[in-house]
């Protein structure tokens, strides 16, 4: 109603991701990098906040952690030319995201 300032949500994601690198460049022309592609399912929690200014109209914040169901390598891309990495990576590629949005309703609250 017309006395609620605050959203509040949450989201549950599950799916599919397909990444495809280019422009990678290995220090040796002769030898092009292991991967150049991956396809992999991920999770994603995602929490959102918006404090409306309208009934129907809000600024907020969003923050999930997405978790690929793959294992990030950097010898594969040719990474470890240009900087050290630990050789005992082991686990699942994950990371947190942080965004600011807008909440917009079309229904707009009567007063």
């Amino acid at each position: 109603g017309e006395m609620n300032k605050v959203v509040f949500s949450t989201a549950l994601s599950f799916g599919k991701n397909w990444s495809r690198y280019s422009g990678l460049k290995h220090k040796d022309p002769a030898l092009p990098p292991k991967v150049t592609s991956f396809n992999t399912t991920y999770f994603e929690p995602e929490m959102n906040i918006f404090f409306l200014i309208e009934s129907n109209f809000g600024i907020g914040a969003t923050v999930s952690y997405t978790i690929f169901n793959t294992h990030f390598d950097p010898y594969e891309l040719s990474l470890n030319e240009y900087s050290k990495f630990d050789s005992d990576n082991t686990g699942k590629t994950q990371f947190y995201s942080f965004g600011l949005g807008f909440y917009y309703s079309l229904i707009r609250k009567k007063k």
